[in-house]
Order: C-alpha cells, then structure tokens, then sequence
C-alpha cells in the first residue's frame, strides 16, 4: 500500500503539472476562409475561354499552397495588417489545402489574437486573388464574405483528460519501478503457510510498527505463562529485538536467559522478528521448525 500510495503521488503530482503548463499556454485561433475557382468571361481574344477552364484549373490549382506562402502575398498580407507578424514569421501560421476535384482551396490561418486571425486570412486571400494567376481561363473567388474563427488550442476537457493519462501512466511507471527497487517481500498469508510447514499453524501476526505491539507481546506473554524469548529472523533486525526485549522487561514480563538460541531447550514462549522484506519464508519455517517441543511460537512480527 505504501509503495501504491507514493506512486499515485508522483502520478497525480506529474499529471498536474502537465495541466497547470497546457492551461498557461496562450491561447490560438484559426481564421478559415475558402477560394473557388471559377470560369472567366469569354472576350474577343480568348472566345474559347469556358473550354479551357478545366485544364487551366487542373494545372493551376496545385501550385496555391506555395503561392499562399510566398513572400509576396505574406508581404501584402503584413502590409494590410500593421499589427500582426512580420512576413517571414507568418509564413509557419499559414495553412492552404485543396479540395480534390472541386476546384476549391481551404486558407487557414493562426494567431494568437481571434481579431488578428481574421484580418490576417482576409487579407491573404484577398492577395491571392488580386493575382489573377488563373487568367484569361479563369478566376479565383472568396467563397465566404467573412473568415470563421475558432479557438483551437487544447480545450479545458481534453486538458483534464491529457492530465489523467499522464497520471495513469507516470503513476504506472513509478509502481512498477518502485517494486522492482523495492520488493513486496513476505505477507500474513506466506507467514501462516510457513508456521503449518513447520508444524505450528496456530501463531499470531503482529505488525512490527504497530504503537501497541509492546502492550500485545506482554498480553500474549501473560496468557501462555512462559518466559519470552525474542529472536531475529534476517539481517539488521538486531536492534528491534533488543528495543522489544528491553521494552517487554519493563513491563514486568519474564524472558529467557538465551534470547538468541534457537535450539534453548527449556520452554518458552517464541517471537520471532521477521525481515519480511530480504527474508524468505523458508527460513521461518527452518527457525521455527527448529525449536525445542515444549516451546510455543506466540508471534511472528513483520518488519
């Protein structure tokens, strides 16, 4: 559970600052305005001009995207609008796309200002047609009398989902890096099954930082009236056993004179102080299984 609770920590703390960096980002809007090709009045020196359209259409059409971007229609454009970016800073916030087949081109246009947008897309399709680069065959229209303006920079929701995937996966990550540094180590359920291997199924669990354990230990002690003998089970669990010793004796509670003899023959009443961490159960077992008959397994405490 601790290693859980940590990792939902670092999940949720990396979720919210992807968050908080997208909703500090300043806003942008696309300005859409559309052109249309249509077939040019036939006149005295071009009376073949409707036959030709098609082709010249054709042809022509392909080569708008790179005429959007062309620094004369950007200079015209930043002409038009004084407020708005330089011409070779416009250029990565203009967009031109055909429709296959239908002789139509999409301009779309980003600031960071709705107003700006619009004005921008106003004037670079009014560029683009001043051009007249489909004459004498045809002409380029506005489709649209007033560009569309819309918000397209990450929404409040799609932000809140983003920032729950993050913390799904960041959260994820830590787990599983946390278990690999960090073991699980042995449970209540694997220190039972090593007490019935070792012929002593019935034995109390007990959580080695627990404010009552001391209080536990002298009740147990008191009821099975054997001296207490403390013993380590695994490394750096010294210390704890000697803590529990000296705090069950000022309690009154009688100990055995060998504490760390495993095979002490007088009878006694046995904690063992497992490392439930960097100990297997096995060695419960082969501790357990080893001491004298008229000794009775009172508690295992995890650590």
């Amino acid at each position: 559970m601790r290693v859980l609770a940590l990792a939902s920590i670092c999940g949720l703390a990396v979720g919210a600052v992807v968050v908080a960096l997208l909703l500090n980002r300043p806003a942008v809007f696309a300005a859409q305005n559309s052109l249309i090709a249509r077939p040019a009045a036939a006149t005295a020196d071009n009376p073949d001009a409707a036959g030709q359209f098609g082709e010249v259409v054709a042809l022509g059409l392909p080569a708008l995207p790179d005429l959007a971007v062309s620094s004369t229609i950007l200079e015209a454009a930043a002409r038009a609008v004084p407020d708005g970016p330089p011409a070779d800073e416009l250029a990565s916030q203009v967009e031109m796309t055909l429709v296959p087949g239908a002789g139509v081109a999409k301009l779309t246009v980003r600031a960071s200002d709705p107003d700006q947008a619009g004005r921008l897309a106003t004037a670079l399709v009014g560029a683009l047609v001043a051009t007249d680069f489909l004459q004498p065959a045809a002409r380029l229209e506005v489709l649209d009398p007033e560009p569309q303006v819309v918000r397209v920079d990450t929404s409040i929701p799609t932000v809140g989902g983003i920032g729950l995937v993050t913390a799904v996966v960041v959260g994820a990550a830590a787990y599983a890096a946390l278990r690999r540094i960090r073991p699980p180590g042995t449970d209540v359920h694997e220190v039972h099954t090593a007490m019935s291997r070792a012929g002593r199924p019935t034995v109390a669990i007990l959580d080695g930082k627990d404010p009552a354990l001391v209080d536990r230990l002298c009740a147990l002690q008191r009821a099975g009236g054997l001296p207490l003998r403390i013993i380590t089970i695994g490394p750096g669990q010294t210390d704890k056993s000697d803590a529990l010793r000296a705090a069950v004796s000022g309690r009154g509670v009688q100990l055995s004179g060998m504490p760390n003899s495993a095979t002490n023959s007088a009878p006694t009443s046995v904690v063992a102080v497992f490392d439930a961490r960097s100990t297997r159960p096995d060695e419960l077992t082969a501790v357990a299984a080893a001491l004298p008959e008229r000794s009775k397994m009172l508690a295992v405490v995890l650590t």
